[in-house]
């Protein structure tokens, strides 16, 4: 009779844990605060291209990889491309609009850590497989991305703490019986 009751406890607790786990120890990323990801949109731009990080411009509710990006005075050009589907995690605000993205086993470090997004008020000459200029005025924010550090820690230490928990539940029942 008590390892019947003990086999459905451990049961309901590997059914517990299962289900926990897989909303724990996620990844999450952020919008990039840093004083030089602030600053006038020729500067920040700048910084971001000396650093290779992967530019994608936002115009509507369209996408492209600006790749050949050259900075002038008032407007910078570039090549517009069509966007992989690697890179677009950020269109949809992450996994579940959460900011969460996976670690994928050919990169150890995902895609949306290293790109720049450029909002631009909507043009309808972007398209992709041609030469475009963006004017700085036209541009309504950029969003330079990066990972949230104590948020995925956080989410390590709950995750942890919940897969560890049903175990010391379990071995308490397993001595009390």
């Amino acid at each position: 009779m008590k390892t019947n009751k003990l086999l459905r406890i451990n049961n309901c607790i590997i059914a517990f844990v299962t289900l926990l786990s897989l909303q724990s120890c996620m990844n999450y990323y952020k919008i990039s605060k840093a004083p030089e990801n602030t600053s006038t949109p020729e500067k920040t731009i700048e910084t971001n291209v000396n650093r290779q990080r992967y530019f994608i411009l936002r115009n509507g509710d369209s996408a492209y990889h600006m790749d050949s990006i050259k900075n002038f005075n008032d407007s910078l050009t570039c090549r517009l491309e069509t966007l992989p589907p690697e890179h677009r995690l950020h269109l949809r605000k992450g996994i579940n609009g959460k900011l969460r993205y996976k670690n994928q086993n050919q990169q150890p470090i995902a895609l949306v850590l290293y790109e720049v997004h450029v909002y631009e008020i909507k043009n309808n000459a972007a398209k992709a497989g041609t030469n475009y200029t963006l004017m700085y005025n036209k541009i309504q924010k950029i969003e330079v991305l990066e990972k949230n550090k104590s948020r995925t820690t956080r989410s390590y230490i709950i995750g942890g703490i919940v897969i560890a928990a049903p175990f010391v539940f379990m071995i308490a029942a397993m001595i009390t019986y």
